[in-house]
């Protein structure tokens, strides 16, 4: 090692850059004190010769000299040793800058910061609540910083100490090796008082897509109300059960409100007695057709041939069994097929349809699909995902 990013810092930590030569990415160092404690909490070669270290939080009134620990220990290679020391003051000091209260605003995605000292590095910040780190961070004056969150302010049952991240763009006389596409020397900054997240409460209130009643399959749609979860959820901090049983997180319908999952399947002793559950994939049945044969030709693999009839409609299908210990429950989650070269295709519009039925096409018959303009020559795909479809696919009944 031969020099330090700064030489002094904060007691509450901070992130400083070592510059090890000789080095690489794949190499794994530690920073210690001159006791042989370690000197940081986290320590990462970033690039060749520069060693990121987030460093634990410490007092060191006077000067300590670090060195360099892999599978030997390396002390200092500079000639001036004092290029390798590192002191902190105290979090209260005016020379650094400090935090110690946190307000949220009513909407659950912004809150602000107070404390003092804040503007000395610049406009852009970083924030961090548990690892789940802030949309935006913008220094806005010495004693403010406000912050934002896109899925909403965290929720967290804890007390905890946020960090405030301050970011020195570049600055060339603390990292002779920054530049402006580069390494940033960061400042970390701790609260100076414990922080409690919000404490909404969870609601399941009426309304679309809220009080759902699901088929014993799953894969419905289900909206819980809370500021904050959102966040919590994609960054694997918080769930959602339904029975006992995990709803899979859905960030793309989940907004700062409110979080979205697809409930799980769920067996109960009066859907087995009706039902078995079966993984994706595993659903099989008996063909239905309107020529003989066309069922085998459909699913075997191969394209199936043209055929036409005057009297009726022409189609295909699979039906699952009606005996109890045998019936499934399952979910449509993808359609494909292949369309050939075709000359009309007004033919198809509105006309090739994909439709279910719990009563063997009977009467109780339903669209789950309706081909229009987007129909072309070769493979067509429909994720039933993509709500663009227009059409109700979170009623799995088949």
């Amino acid at each position: 090692m031969v020099s330090l990013s700064t030489n002094v810092g904060s007691e509450s930590g901070n992130t400083i850059y070592a510059r090890v030569e000789g080095a690489g990415t794949a190499d794994t160092f530690m920073l210690v004190d001159n006791t042989g404690v370690d000197f940081c909490s986290t320590a990462t070669m970033i690039s060749y010769s520069l060693l990121e270290c987030v460093t634990v939080p410490r007092a060191y009134a006077t000067a300590t000299q670090l060195s360099v620990k892999g599978s030997s220990t390396y002390a200092c290679a500079n000639p001036d040793t004092t290029a390798c020391q590192f002191s902190t003051v105290a979090a209260d000091s005016v020379d650094l800058p400090e935090y110690d209260s946190i307000s949220i605003n009513s909407d659950g995605i912004n809150l602000t910061t107070s404390g003092a000292n804040l503007n000395g590095y610049g406009a852009a910040c970083e924030f961090d609540i548990l690892g789940m780190a802030a949309s935006t961070c913008t220094i806005d004056s010495a004693a403010q910083a406000s912050v934002a969150y896109s899925g909403g302010v965290p929720i967290i049952d804890t007390a905890i100490s946020p960090v405030l991240i301050l970011i020195d763009d570049c600055n060339a006389a603390l990292l002779s090796l920054c530049t402006a596409a580069g390494v940033q020397n960061k400042l970390v900054v701790a609260a100076g008082s414990t922080y409690v997240g919000p404490t909404n409460a969870l609601s399941v209130t009426s309304g679309p897509e809220r009080n759902v009643i699901s088929s014993f399959a799953g894969g419905r749609r289900l909206l819980v109300d809370a500021k904050g979860l959102t966040t919590s959820m994609e960054n694997n901090r918080a769930s959602i059960k339904v029975c006992g049983k995990e709803c899979v997180f859905d960030l793309a319908n989940s907004d700062a409100s409110t979080a979205a999952c697809s409930v799980p399947f769920i067996d109960t002793l009066e859907s087995i007695t009706q039902f078995t559950n079966a993984e994706v994939g595993q659903l099989q049945g008996t063909t239905l057709e309107s020529s003989d044969g066309m069922g085998t030709l459909a699913f075997d693999g191969k394209n199936l041939p043209s055929l036409s009839s005057t009297g009726s409609n022409c189609y295909v299908g699979i039906e699952f069994e009606s005996d109890s210990s045998t019936s499934f429950v399952g979910k449509l989650t993808e359609l494909k097929f292949y369309m050939g070269h075709f000359t009309n295709k007004a033919v198809y519009k509105g006309n090739l349809k994909f439709q279910g039925s719990s009563d063997g096409f009977v009467a109780d018959i339903n669209d789950i699909l309706t081909v229009d303009e987007e129909l072309h020559e070769g493979w067509m795909y429909y994720k039933l995902a993509n709500t663009d479809l227009e059409i109700d696919i979170r009623e799995p009944k088949y």
